[in-house]
């Protein structure tokens, strides 16, 4: 195997931590999330604009940071770890390492990483052109909303990337998943058809690509939230949450695809060699019954067509075996969480008809914010 190297610097700055990594970007997280609020209370125009969409956005951008970059170290390592779990034929280790290397190239290397990230970043940030009336220090100049504009476009251009990274991680798996169900490596897979997971050893696959996609809808969710508000019309927005969409449904049913056609080569291949030695006895067969030479032996017929029974017994095992790629709980998981985004889409415009401003509920809710928001700067204060 070869000497395992951090392929980002999430990856690299997780090595590093002590503790456990969710746990310290989650704490992280909380202390960006307080100090947010804390320079939202100093811009008295943003404060009294922090009402419970307002505030549901800033709560959902910081659990979204988290979210992705931990997302972004589990599935980095993931992909590497599920690739050296194909088991392969001794003689295929130099080609295998050959796929492996190219891999790392191209998920390291690779230009069209930082085209995505620029163009993804541009796309939301920089069209339309930003304006002087959408920073807060326009409104309100001073120290303050300085630090809150500089904090709103960090954060904004921070989950960006963190999305595009995501994004480049789904395209490496889809990349990887093509490479191994070509003609040039799917000889080289070790595929047991009557292994114990009924999908011929390649579970580790299967995982990983669930794993992805789930995880995915999950973000496009949590996106959404952050990136589309309701009342407005967010058309690059709205593209590019259903193109991640699309693309993971897509990467869910390229596996399943590659995942057959490799059950499928195996399948034929042991058919084929099983066909061979039944075509060489059933020919011995014959050639002892037409010749009925000195050669001929009763018992020894028998001991030969019981062979050839045996063979076909096989030859229909084989056919039948391995032959269900995703299991019912896997796609019921699949399709639930494919209706996340969805359902979030349709929850962001439709929760301000549910909770008007002026209901007893809003009040409530807006009264709980102030709480948080007095809570906050204590603890702030007390840092």
């Amino acid at each position: 195997m070869t000497e395992k190297r951090s392929w980002n610097w999430i990856e690299e700055a997780s090595d590093r931590i002590k503790a456990s990594y969710p746990l310290a970007v989650s704490i992280l997280c909380t202390v960006l999330y307080f100090i947010y609020l804390y320079l939202h209370s100093k811009v008295e125009m943003a404060s009294c604009g922090l009402d419970l969409y307002i505030h549901i956005i800033i709560l959902d951008t910081f659990v979204l940071i988290a979210y992705l970059i931990i997302g972004v170290k589990y599935f980095t390592s993931k992909m590497r770890t599920t690739f050296w779990c194909l088991e392969t034929y001794p003689d295929s280790n130099s080609t295998i390492e050959d796929l492996y290397n190219r891999l790392e190239s191209k998920f390291t290397r690779s230009k069209i990483y930082y085209l995505i990230v620029a163009l993804i970043a541009i796309s939301f940030v920089l069209i339309p052109i930003p304006t002087r009336e959408d920073f807060w220090y326009y409104y309100e100049p001073s120290m303050w909303s300085a630090l809150l504009d500089i904090f709103n476009y960090i954060a904004a251009l921070f989950i960006l990337y963190l999305m595009a990274t995501i994004l480049w991680i789904m395209i490496s798996v889809s990349w990887l998943l093509g490479e191994i169900g070509s003609v040039s490596y799917r000889h080289n897979i070790k595929i047991d058809l009557f292994s114990s997971d009924n999908v011929g050893g390649l579970t580790p696959i299967r995982r990983l690509i669930l794993e992805l996609v789930v995880y995915q809808f999950i973000a496009i969710s949590l996106g959404i939230m952050n990136f589309i508000t309701p009342g407005g019309a967010f058309y690059i927005e709205i593209t590019f949450f259903l193109l991640l969409f699309v693309l993971s449904i897509s990467i869910f049913i390229k596996a399943w695809h590659t995942i057959d056609n490799l059950l499928d080569y195996k399948r034929k291949s042991e058919v084929e060699s099983i066909n061979q030695l039944y075509n060489q006895l059933h020919q011995r067969v014959r050639d002892m019954i037409i010749t009925k030479n000195s050669d001929y032996d009763e018992e020894r017929l028998n001991k030969v067509l019981t062979s050839m029974d045996w063979f076909r017994d096989e030859r229909i095992q084989v056919l039948s075996a391995s032959r269900k790629t995703y299991t019912i709980k896997n796609i019921i998981t699949f399709i639930s969480t494919s209706f996340l985004p969805i359902a979030t889409l349709i929850v962001t415009y439709i929760i301000p008809l549910i909770i008007s401003k002026e209901s007893a509920e809003y009040a409530t809710l807006n009264q709980s914010l102030e709480i948080l928001n007095e809570v906050s700067k204590q603890i702030l204060v007390i840092l």
